[in-house]
Parts: structure tokens; sequence; C-alpha cells
């Protein structure tokens, strides 16, 4: 049940918020660039670095598992915390879920792709979606 509660939740009150007249209770940041500061709904982040990008051009010849892994800076009124953000799934922060919804940039075949070359798609879900999209469920 976590997994569904920190995973599947988020993604899904994302998409219901998105398609539904709530739409502007989610906040979407895009062109988003590392070691940029920008406001995402409530919540103030700094994304800091590349943990993991194993992404794949053909995922239907892709072996390995795909998947992409930041870490961010949370500024927060006790101060700042690090946080580790995977792309399409929601990471539980206070007052919502703090999504990275895309690199912005396509995988390579060449290896690594220059930090500066990323462009973020960030998304905040606040609680109160993810509740209404609960009891709709039911």
């Amino acid at each position: 049940m976590a997994f569904v509660r920190r995973f599947a939740l988020p993604a899904l009150a994302l998409a219901g918020a998105l398609a539904s007249p709530l739409k502007a209770e989610v906040s979407v940041e895009s062109d988003v660039a590392f070691f940029q500061r920008v406001q995402v709904g409530r919540v103030d982040v700094t994304p800091l670095n590349v943990f993991a990008d194993t992404r794949c051009l053909d995922w239907e010849l892709c072996a390995r598992t795909q998947t992409m892994v930041i870490t961010a800076i949370l500024h927060t009124e006790s101060g700042p915390q690090q946080i580790v953000l995977v792309l399409g799934e929601g990471a539980r922060i206070e007052g919502g879920y703090l999504v990275l919804m895309s690199a912005g940039v396509p995988p390579s075949q060449n290896g690594a792709i220059p930090i500066n070359d990323y462009r973020l798609e960030l998304a905040f879900v606040p609680d109160e979606l993810v509740e209404s999209n609960k009891d709709s469920d039911s």
C-alpha cells in the first residue's frame, strides 16, 4: 500500500487534475535548468544534479531499466532540505507531491548529456487534489 500512496496516487491525481476543471491547482514549471531556483506551486526548489539517467533512445529495444533520478534542494521555512526526484514519480513533501515530469532533453546514444542541456519540467500536486481524486475513485 505504501507504493500506491507514494507513486500511484500522485500520478493519478496529476492526470485527473490536468484533465479536470481544477487544473489551475496543479502548478507546472517548464524549461527549468539545473542550479535554477524556481517556485512550483507552494514550494521553492533548486535542481542540483543528475544522479542517474538510464533512459533509452528506443524503449522497445532497451534491455535496461529506464529511469532518471535527480537531486534537488527544497527550500522550506525550516531551512534547505535535499530531495530525490525520480522521473514520473511523486515525491511526498509537505502540502503535496513534487513530480519530475520531463527531462526536457531526449536520451543520448553517445553517453552523458551535458547538464546544461537539461530543461526540466516539474509539477506540484497539492494534497487537496490527491484527496479529491481518492474520494472520486471510491
